[in-house]
């Protein structure tokens, strides 16, 4: 049976991937698939039976694969209802695997027969159409009718079966008052799951699914009696079982079972916006139908004649139009009365269905106990992943039972818990009385414990609940927020026992602080989701941003202390604090920017001022985690982000002191902890950039010639977070320069001024904060590279490449000089060695002269001005001569790429030098450069700097190549040719390390193959260059080794290279010369390794192809 079942299996799945792949569209089936699902049902069902006719599966043949299938679904209880009362037994592997396998059987055919019913219905009006034309085609529609009945036979007698085997496990649960075993369950639930999705809604409410909706349903009151037992099995046999993998597939069937009625109410509101749109239409048409009828009528006097005739015909097409546009609003309104009649009809029948399962399902998503947490014995995170889609399920359930109804519910228990928590805490009083009268001190106990599961529950359910429910509208959660500081959160487990006087365990500090903390995190999630409605209520806001910040995390932050001593951080009470801490900090965060725009409008300085130290002093707070810290600073800058300018200035001002001065006070210890240094520097950072203005702050009239003037300090028109960041730079100075140099701090002081420059872009050239940055960058750049320099360079370039303001130009390209020398200088020093070891670092600085090359106005600065700097007294370190024209430092960087790119094996690397040659190249065509900046029309100022930017790059590309690069890389290794190489231009060595690079058989050249094949295209075309472009090329390929290429493979290249002017084609010539380069090589290695034996079986390349020494700045 289980080999027949799996057998099963494998046909329906691969039908049901060939379906995927044939159909028209996504989700259909191909026509031969579904042809063949009609015969693979009809082959399921006995010749001799009518498919319209009830079947039950004891009707089925002893020998019917489909009585097979439902024979082992049947048998999933392991006790038979005659055996003695022994106790269950458990059911081999074997059989665990024959009840898998029939349940994705089930699945199977549940999920073809679904796809065929799509199709059908989908196809249904076109073939309507067609048979309106071409004739009735009784055969073919009744085969499929036919074929359709078949199916939903076979899925009658699939539910039939199925709801004996959910009946069975649900006697057996009640007979031996255990739950079943979660394998078998999981094994068994597998095809309910799929059933759910449309077969049994469906069949719930009574469609004739899969035929046409016109069609009469055949529902048999025998289907109506499995469907209930099904629906049973899932509400009181899977949701609430122990196990959490059995409650989710629970969870998963009944979501799947609502889903349709989800998909009915967004058709519903989708026709209820296009009928309101038809419905403005065509009450707009009447207004100017009547404004057209009423001037018609103003003319007719003078124009009685001709007039009248024209206002008759207008008047005919006016109560044309308007009739179509009322019919049209008619049939709109008719269809969504009905869509309205049916989703009520649907409700009414779900809602009991739904009902019961959120009274099962609020019973099973309370928190666990606080002992079992913790003895270890839960898995939090697990269980987190249940409640998330508890939540899920609640929340979609509210759209057949509605909020009101939930909430006033949760309403009676909480009040109920409240009550119960009132008289626990008042109960010491008589006590107290006693007391006094010389008696013994008592404590009253309430009259029954005081469940804190429950009260976490009803707190979780109103927090489902709430996206639901209309801000405001109800009054359960307004007054649940009010009472949420007045909740016993940490005396909740002492309530809870000790009752009446009975001898109970008494509960230990641990136990409590459990608790406690699931109480925090359920009353900060709530808070967290009705933020919104919160941030508009000022008395509201302000108990609960109290409650948060003085409260709860600090009681979070106290158990953090605790934990810290005793126990480890794996363990589940510290997992469920980090749990707390989150939610209460994303709680603090959504509700003070809900808030802001009220406190910047009402709420006094001295409220504010509040807020702020009570943000800030948990910021200090050691014992959050840092992260949580950050997240802190942000929901500060979030507070002070609607103020008026003169006071977010003081309170940021206030704010990034506070942590400077943390920040200084850990600088000043070389001895602290690098955990304490890691922090400060990232709250301090934070803060920098944790404030963003929510208004646009004005600017300063425009003049010509004083765009970075800076501004007098009474101007109206000063940033405030520009002001504090020019305040406290010093603080950010001394910490980058501090020497406990890390990544870490790279990484976050670099963001966060880049931030503060992105966020006041158009005020930054009147303020020194950019140029001091930009000097202390390529400073520290020098002492200690990381990717986050050049991270912020590249971003500096992009925002300032294309800017009028010539001091920021001067600061970025110097910036850049100095960052590019400093790569340069540790190549010299290491070698080609560097490269491989720091590829990060020397991509990212080619591609910062890469992306400055796009800007003209960078470029001329760079390409023109030339520049010694270090790089000079380096070059008389060497002793080598340096030619006037190469002094500058890009040249310095073309050399370098020329010397590395030929045997460059890195492919990062290797994309950044084509990509360099390609946009050097790019400027022998502006036009090429430009489009991304000429939009709307020409820029004058832009078309002069690509101008000049065109005959700078002209004037170098023409230049003869310096003789100690000649020297130092002679065409085919020959020193004697030297003179002859140093005739070579510029643009002659370029495309000769292009051919190179191209041909090499280590290197992968789909990365950059368009930038290499942009760059030969222009300089081969160009009228400057053609004539030696073309030489170049010709004695580039012809140069290369014997066993790259064949002589007839170089010549069709050239001849093919000088002919083609597509840079497209170019991409396909310089795949080609790759590939039969790197075929010819293999060849020829093949040869000598053949052959050559003990002669050396590889072949070597020349001098040109295999490895190349040299230093760098000895070529200049």
């Amino acid at each position: 049976a289980v080999l027949a079942v799996q057998s099963w299996i494998s046909a329906h799945l691969a039908l049901l991937s060939v379906s995927s792949c044939q159909a028209a569209h996504p989700g259909g089936l191909s026509p031969i698939a579904a042809m063949c699902t009609r015969l693979l049902f009809r082959s399921l069902l006995p010749s001799h039976v009518s498919s319209s006719a009830p079947l039950s599966a004891s009707a089925l043949p002893s020998s019917s694969s489909l009585r097979v299938l439902l024979v082992t679904l049947q048998s999933a209880s392991s006790v038979s209802r005659d055996a003695a009362d022994a106790g269950p037994r458990r059911l081999p592997p074997e059989t665990i695997d024959g009840l898998q396998a029939a349940a994705d059987a089930v699945a199977a055919l549940a999920a073809l027969a679904t796809a065929v019913a799509n199709e059908e219905r989908e196809d249904d009006g076109a073939r309507g159409d067609m048979a309106r034309h071409q004739g009735p085609a009784t055969s073919q529609r009744e085969e499929n009718e036919e074929g359709m009945k078949c199916m939903r036979q076979i899925m009658e007698i699939i539910v039939q079966g199925y709801a004996v085997g959910c009946n069975a496990l649900q006697q057996e649960e009640r007979r031996f008052m255990a739950p079943v075993d979660a394998e078998r369950l999981q094994a068994f639930s597998a095809g309910l799951v799929e059933l759910a999705k449309e077969v049994l809604p469906a069949f719930f409410h009574g469609d004739p699914w899969p035929l046409a909706p016109s069609a009469v349903s055949a529902l048999s009151p025998s289907v109506s009696v499995s469907l209930e037992q099904i629906r049973a099995f899932a509400a009181d046999t899977l949701v609430p079982h122990p196990s959490l993998d059995v409650k989710e597939i629970g969870l998963d069937f009944h979501y799947n079972f609502l889903f349709h009625f989800m998909s009915l109410l967004s058709q519903q509101q989708e026709l209820q916006q296009n009928l309101q749109a038809l419905e403005e239409n065509f009450v707009a048409e009447q207004a100017a139908r009547q404004a057209h009828t009423s001037q018609a009528a103003d003319v007719s006097g003078a124009l009685r004649t001709t007039g009248s005739f024209s206002a008759n015909g207008d008047s005919t097409l006016d109560e044309a139009v308007g009739d179509s546009s009322a019919s049209a609003l008619a049939t709109a309104r008719r269809i969504y009365d009905a869509v309205v009649t049916e989703t009520e009809q649907r409700r009414q029948r779900l809602s009991p269905v739904y009902l019961h399962f959120l009274d099962t399902l609020m019973a099973q998503v309370g928190a666990p106990s606080a002992l079992a947490v913790v003895n270890e014995e839960v898995d939090l995170e697990r269980w987190g992943r249940f409640r998330d889609e508890a939540a899920v399920n609640l929340t979609e359930a509210t759209l057949v039972v509605g909020h009101a109804q939930i909430l006033e519910k949760t309403k009676d228990e909480l009040e109920a818990i409240l009550k119960l928590a009132s008289l626990a805490e008042t109960g010491a009083t008589p006590g107290a009385e006693a007391n006094t009268a010389g008696g013994p001190k008592t404590r009253q106990a309430p009259e029954a414990p005081l469940p804190w599961q429950r009260l976490e529950v009803c707190l979780f359910v109103l927090t489902t609940v709430a996206p639901r429910a209309p801000a405001g509208d109800d009054k359960v959660i307004p007054l649940s927020l009010e009472v949420l500081p007045r909740l016993p959160y940490e005396t909740a487990l002492d309530f809870a026992t000790g009752v009446g006087g009975n001898a109970q365990r008494k509960p230990t500090d641990e136990e409590r602080e459990a608790t406690a903390l699931f109480l925090h995190a359920a009353a900060g999630r709530f808070i967290l989701w009705t933020a919104g409605y919160i941030g508009t209520q000022k008395r509201l806001f302000a108990s609960l941003i109290q409650f948060l910040t003085c409260t709860s995390l600090p009681f979070v932050t106290k158990a953090a202390q605790r934990q810290k001593v005793g126990l480890h951080c794996d363990a589940a009470v510290c997992k469920l604090r980090e749990l707390a801490e989150e939610v209460l900090v994303e709680a603090v965060k959504a509700l003070d920017a809900s808030a802001a725009p009220m406190l910047a409008e009402e709420a006094a300085e001295e409220d504010v001022n509040l807020i702020l130290n009570s943000l800030v002093s948990l910021i200090l707070e050691e014992n959050l985690s840092i992260d949580n810290r950050a997240a802190l600073v942000l929901a500060a800058g979030a507070v002070l982000a609607p103020m008026p300018a003169d006071r977010m200035r003081i309170l940021h001002r206030q704010l990034l002191s506070s942590l400077g001065q943390n920040l200084r006070e850990v600088l000043a210890q070389p001895d602290s902890s690098s955990t304490a240094y890691g922090n400060a520097v990232k709250l301090f950072f934070s803060a920098v950039q944790g404030l963003r203005p929510s208004y646009s702050l004005p600017l300063p009239p425009y003049s010509a010639g004083d765009l970075c003037e800076p501004l007098p300090k009474d101007s109206p028109y000063r940033h405030p977070v520009l002001d504090v960041t020019q305040e406290l730079w010093e603080t950010i100075e001394e910490a980058m320069k501090n020497p406990r140099r890390q990544e870490h701090l790279y990484e976050q002081s670099t963001y966060a001024i880049v931030a503060v420059i992105l966020t006041c872009r158009a005020h930054v050239p009147r303020y020194m904060v950019l140029f001091r940055f930009l000097d202390v960058l390529a400073e520290t750049f020098a002492l200690y590279p990381t990717a986050y320099h050049l991270g912020a360079l590249r971003t500096l370039e992009g925002l300032f490449g294309s800017a009028p303001e010539e001091p920021i130009l001067a600061a970025v390209c110097d910036c850049m000089r100095r960052c590019v020398l400093a790569t340069l200088e540790r190549i010299n020093v290491e070698g080609e060695h560097y490269v491989y070891r720091q590829p990060d670092l020397v991509g990212m600085t080619v591609d910062c002269v890469n992306i400055a090359l796009l800007h003209p106005l960078l470029a001329i600065r760079f390409i023109q001005s030339p520049h010694s700097s270090d790089f000079t007294s380096q070059n008389e370190m060497t002793g080598v001569s340096q030619a006037s024209e190469s002094r500058n430092w890009f040249c310095t960087v073309a050399l370098a790429v020329l010397q590395f790119a030929p045997t460059c094996h890195h492919p990062k690397v290797l994309h950044t030098f084509m990509v360099f040659f390609s946009r050097l190249a790019g400027w022998t065509d502006p036009p090429s450069q430009l489009h991304a900046f000429d939009r709307g029309g020409s820029i004058p100022w832009l078309l002069e700097a690509a101008e000049k930017t065109q005959q700078a790059v002209l004037a170098l590309l023409v230049k003869p190549q310096p003789a100690a690069f000649s020297q130092a890389f002679p065409h085919g290794g020959k020193l004697e040719d030297a003179k002859k190489q140093g005739e070579k231009t510029y643009a002659a060595v370029v495309i000769d390390v292009i051919i190179q690079a191209l041909t090499s058989v280590h290197s992968a050249v789909q990365s950059w193959i368009g930038n290499a094949a942009q760059a030969l295209l222009l300089l081969l075309h160009h009228p400057v260059l053609a004539e030696q472009g073309r030489v170049a090329l010709e004695a580039a390929v012809m140069g290369l080794h014997p066993h790259l290429l064949s002589t007839e493979q170089r010549r069709t290249f050239l001849r093919n290279a000088l002919a083609e002017t597509s840079v497209r084609g170019f991409c396909v010539l310089c795949q080609q010369l790759a590939d039969d380069a790197n075929a010819q090589y293999q060849r020829s290695k093949f040869s000598a390794g053949v052959s050559g034996g003990s002669q050396g079986g590889e072949p070597t390349l020349s001098g040109d192809a295999t490895s190349r020494g040299g230093d760098v700045l000895s070529m200049c």
